[in-house]
């Protein structure tokens, strides 16, 4: 069998670098992960290209935050998935029965990490069960925290249009927010609208933070976007 040693160095960084992005992204109440944060900025700007040089329709920008985490997931998975390939790979007796096809350690990585464990193939020696059973947890803990974070980001996505709801209600601009809370002595319903959103706005500061995918996010209608609005 063939000995490929350093594929496991390799693969092992792969997927320390892909964790660390994948968990400082989900689960960190400071920032996205550096890869998480380049993703994001690369489809904002190919987005802003696009939009004023190729195609200028509001459709561009509205599906800009779904894309984004689509590639974000992809690219986890994948990272993930390539990073415990190049593991198993190092040496030919990594698997029982043992080969060196390259399609049959992705196929056996494919369905350790999805926990789907068909059972074609083994781990051959203590190191390489040890090496599953590794796997196995990451691939777990991906799938898990993923359907979170993807929770998470629906529901800032959501109140950040129930922010821009509220400023719309009460004027479309500057000037027409004055005029609707003047009562003809003061302007003290103004008062009390900054009140009561002034916690929202903090909150939605707070999110865009933790969750940095939330800047590609853009509603093609002006009163549901909480940018436009504030």
């Amino acid at each position: 069998m063939t000995t490929h040693i350093w594929l496991g160095p390799l693969g092992a960084v792969i997927v320390l670098v892909t964790m660390f992005d994948f968990l400082t992204t989900t689960l960190s109440t400071a920032h996205g992960g550096p890869i998480t944060l380049a993703v994001c900025g690369v489809f904002k700007f190919l987005s802003i290209c696009t939009h004023r040089w190729v195609f200028r329709h509001p459709v561009i920008l509205n599906l800009l935050g779904p894309c984004t985490i689509m590639a974000l997931i992809f690219l986890w998975f994948t990272s993930l998935w390539l990073g415990w390939v190049l593991v198993f790979y190092t040496t030919g007796d990594a698997l029982d029965p043992a080969t060196d096809n390259i399609i049959s350690h992705i196929y056996y990585v494919g369905t350790t990490i999805t926990i789907l464990g068909l059972g074609d193939f083994l781990p051959a020696t203590q190191t390489y069960r040890i090496l599953t059973v590794v796997a196995a947890i990451t691939g777990f803990i991906m799938f898990g925290l993923t359907s979170t974070w993807i929770l998470n980001v629906s529901q800032a996505v959501s109140n950040a249009r129930m922010i821009a709801n509220q400023i719309s209600i009460v004027g479309f601009n500057p000037v027409q927010i004055l005029l609707n809370a003047w009562d003809g002595e003061s302007f003290g319903s103004l008062a009390d609208f900054y009140s009561s959103i002034s916690s929202d706005l903090a909150e939605r500061a707070q999110q865009e933070i933790i969750l940095p995918v939330l800047i590609n996010f853009h509603p093609a209608q002006r009163e549901a976007s909480d940018v436009v609005q504030i």
